[in-house]
Order: structure tokens, then C-alpha cells, then sequence
């Protein structure tokens, strides 16, 4: 349970970086899926 834990925190804190990310800077929103592909 406990790396289930984990792997969830670590894709929840992803995704917030992600939306923080996208309301301070809204264009570099489409400049990080490509960096990341």
C-alpha cells in the first residue's frame, strides 16, 4: 500500500506542478508537453 501511496503522491504532485505552471504561465503550457515528448 505504501508504494501505491508514493507512485500516487508522485503523479498528484506532477499534475499540480503542471497546473501551477499552466496559471502563472499559460503559454508554457504548450511548450512543456514537447519538451517532455
Amino acid at each position: 500500500m505504501g508504494k501505491v501511496n508514493v507512485a500516487k503522491l508522485r503523479y498528484m504532485s506532477r499534475d499540480d506542478f503542471r497546473v501551477l505552471t499552466a496559471v502563472r504561465n499559460p503559454p508554457f503550457l504548450f511548450s512543456l508537453p514537447l519538451n517532455t515528448v
